[in-house]
This record gives structure tokens, sequence and C-alpha cells, in this order.
């Protein structure tokens, strides 16, 4: 049944948009236009099962890997669109008038949705294209990506908490932050976790 919805000629086209709904319903249920990353322990369902959704694609896509070209061959176009819709989003926020009405959420929670899957589609493509090829460098940080989503959250918090009293640009500052993150993450990974236990246990022999 799935082999015969992924190789149908249209499904590449209607994919984002199909995804885009079931995001944006549990954006609505939420009441935000962003999936926001809950700092508690307890489980918020709804933000879960916001990622599962890209995690179950991610997984079926797994075993279909033969229609992968699909997203290669329209990455362009897949990338235009979410920028499109990015830039569009951009504008909505740079009015507070607009945003101060209740009805401009579920549209930015809408536009937000579209944002997310098609602009995930247009880099998967765009990786497929131009990346698809073995690198010793590529390997390494492949399986360094999942430590570093795992340990960049609380790098990230301390960073920001720490640069709070300093007296510097907010875009220095950012710049700051996710380069001492991705630099202290990779340290980590490199002296705690690469060809050790925790690496199999993560990543596999």
């Amino acid at each position: 049944m799935m082999d015969k919805v992924f190789s149908s000629r249209y499904f590449m086209k209607v994919a984002p948009l199909i995804l885009a709904a079931v995001s944006f319903i549990l954006l609505y249920f939420r009441k935000q236009n962003t999936i926001e990353t809950p700092g508690l322990f307890s489980i918020n369902f709804l933000v879960f099962f916001s990622y599962a959704l890209f995690f179950a694609f991610g997984w079926i896509l797994y075993f279909q890997k033969n229609y992968l070209t699909r997203f290669r061959d329209r990455y362009l176009y897949l990338l235009a669109i979410g920028f499109c819709f990015f830039i569009i989003k951009l504008a909505i926020l740079s009015n507070g008038k607009w945003v101060a009405f209740k009805s401009m959420q579920v549209i930015l929670a809408a536009i937000h949705a579209l944002i997310m899957l098609y602009l995930i589609f247009g880099l998967i493509g765009l990786a497929l294209k131009y990346f698809n090829k073995h690198s010793l460098i590529g390997r390494y940080l492949n399986d360094a990506s999942y430590w570093i989503y795992l340990v960049h959250f609380p790098i990230v918090f301390f960073l920001q908490a720490a640069l709070i009293p300093v007296d510097l640009s907010v875009y220095i500052k950012f710049l700051l932050v996710v380069t001492l993150t991705f630099l202290l993450s990779i340290f980590s990974y490199h002296y705690l976790v690469y060809q050790r236990s925790i690496g199999k246990f993560l990543n596999g022999k």
C-alpha cells in the first residue's frame, strides 16, 4: 500500500501539502505558530506528535529510498516555494498591527507548516543533488549529529544566559552562541563519544 503511494507520479506534488496540513492542525490546537521546545521533562503530547510526524515520514521513506530522486529532481522548486512563504511570514511579523489579530495567528501557523515541509523536502533534494558522495568528514559529522542534537540545548541555554549582561549586538551574540555550541558539541563528541561504547549505542558499530 505504502509503495503504491510513493510510486504515484503525483505524490511529490501533494506530499508537502498533506504533511503541512497535519502540522497545521497540531499547531492550531496548541494555539502556536511554531513548534516550541518544552523546557520540562513532562511530555507535551501535541509537541510530541508534531515531531513524531516527521519521524514517521522519515522512517517510511527509509524503506522507499528509490523514490528519493523525486526530491533531487525538484529541489529548486521546493526551496523556492519554501523561501517565498518564509518571506511572507517575515513581512507579517514585521507589521505589529497584523500580528495583533487573532486570525493572523491561524494564518501564521499555516504558513509555518508550509515553510517547514517545503524547505525540508527541498534541502533533502539539494543534499542528494550535490552531496550524495562518500566523504570522511561528512560521515564523521553525520555520526556526530545525533549527539549534537542531544547535548546542544543545555549548551545553548547556558551560553545565552551568560551573554545576557554582555553589551553586544544581538546578531554577534547569535553568532557566538551558534559557533561555541557547535565547537563544544563536536569537542565533547570526539573525546567522550567517538569510538566509545556510548557512540556504538547511539550510532551502531
